[in-house]
Formats: structure tokens, C-alpha cells, sequence
């Protein structure tokens, strides 16, 4: 679909646009809607099972389509333009994460500099705070509900996104290699920030945390104050 393509059927190019946009508004909804029947469906099996291992990998399963399900709200709710404000999609998915894993978050946006990026990065970045939050849970407090993660924003020179993510549990030991590591949910975070041309380290402080450097130049569309899709 191109600008080529809408003038061949009547110059409106502004109204092809609007088109577009309101169908991915529509597919954005009912993939939530549809995405949120599943999730339903994965609770009323937890409830209903009675082994402890079962459980929380249906809850680990839940929490997945869950995190999906509520990027997808999102993006409907914010209506189109040229990118995802950072900060906003942080800011409006963590509370979802939080509610579905039974956990709390402290988030901190360390930046006053407007990050817009691409609706690919949005997911993807979501994904991987969403798989850390899940192994949280599952590793660092045997898979009880209360824990905590800590999520910090910043800017890295001018460059790069640096992202910090740390919990209240006993973490993985300083120099493990996460990609490497068992679990999937280790393997998915590393291949994310891998197609995201970035790094991640991790190092045990007054808390076990990881970090990871992303390029500013693979979230796009950019990082200029653009009409983004935000609240």
C-alpha cells in the first residue's frame, strides 16, 4: 500500500492514510480482545490445577499473551502518528505487568530527552521487560507473588538507550552469560536485544541487576519530538 497506490484510486492520499490507520486500529483491538480470551482461558486452567510446577508455567504462559494483549490495547488506544513515546509506553504497560505476574515495579525515567520509537521496537522492548519480570518471579522469588523489579530509563551519551532492570532476589551470579543460560525466557530476552543491535550485562550490587544498551538508530523512527502515538 503506497502513496502510488491512493493516487491511482482517486488522489487521496490523506484519506488512504486514514484508512490504513483505522484498520490497524481495528486489528490492534481485536487481537487484544482475542489475545485476552486466551489469557482468560490460562487462568481458569491455573486455578484449576493443583501441582505447583504446572501452575506457574501456565501463569509464565499467561503472563506472555497477557503482555501482548495489552501492547496491542495500547496501540489502539493511542490512535496513529509517526512513533511510540518511550516514556508513555513504560509508564502505561508496567501497572498491566505488574497485574498480571503479582508483582510490584518501581520505574524510574532518568531523561528528560523525547524518545520516540517504532511500533516493532515497542514490542519488542515490552517483550523483553515482560520475559525479565516473568524469570523475576519464577527465579529470584521461587515463584511467590509480592517481589519487586526495579526498571530505569536513561540515555547513554547520545546514542544509545540504556536500560536497567533489577529485582529483590537472588538473580543469577555476577558474569553469567544470559544467553547462554537455561530457560527460555533468558534466551528470549537475548535474542531480542540481539535483533535490537544491543548489548546486556549483569552484575550484582546492592542488588542483582542487568543492563542493556540498545542503539537509538535501531528503535526508530527517531528521536526527534515528532506527533507521537502517546497519551
Amino acid at each position: 500500500m503506497s502513496d502510488n497506490y491512493a493516487a491511482a484510486n482517486g488522489g487521496n492520499v490523506e484519506g488512504f492514510r486514514e484508512t490504513v490507520d483505522m484498520r490497524i486500529a481495528e486489528a490492534d483491538h481485536r487481537v487484544a480482545n482475542s489475545l485476552s480470551l486466551v489469557a482468560a482461558m490460562l487462568r481458569i486452567q491455573r486455578e484449576h490445577n493443583s501441582d505447583n510446577a504446572a501452575r506457574m508455567a501456565i501463569l509464565n504462559a499467561e503472563a506472555q499473551v497477557l503482555g501482548i494483549a495489552h501492547l496491542h490495547a495500547y496501540l489502539h488506544s493511542c490512535g496513529s502518528g509517526d512513533g511510540i513515546d518511550l516514556a508513555d509506553l513504560f509508564t502505561e504497560l508496567m501497572p498491566k505487568i505488574e497485574g498480571a505476574l503479582g508483582i510490584r515495579y518501581r520505574l524510574a525515567i532518568n531523561t528528560s530527552r523525547p524518545l520516540a520509537v517504532s511500533e516493532r521496537a515497542a514490542r519488542q522492548l515490552i517483550m523483553i521487560i515482560n520475559e525479565l519480570a516473568i524469570n523475576a518471579r519464577k527465579y529470584g522469588h521461587d515463584g511467590a507473588a509480592g517481589g519487586c523489579i526495579f526498571i530505569e530509563l536513561d540515555i547513554e551519551g547520545e546514542d544509545h538507550l540504556r536500560i536497567r532492570f533489577a529485582d529483590g532476589g537472588t538473580g543469577l551470579p555476577d558474569g553469567t552469560d544470559r544467553g547462554t543460560a537455561n530457560g527460555l525466557g533468558l534466551k528470549i530476552v537475548h535474542s531480542l536485544i540481539h535483533d535490537l543491535g544491543g548489548s546486556l550485562s549483569t552484575k550484582t550490587d546492592l542488588r542483582p541487576f542487568i543492563t542493556m544498551m540498545i542503539p537509538i538508530d535501531g528503535l526508530g523512527p527517531g528521536t526527534s519530538p515528532v506527533q507521537s502515538r502517546g497519551h
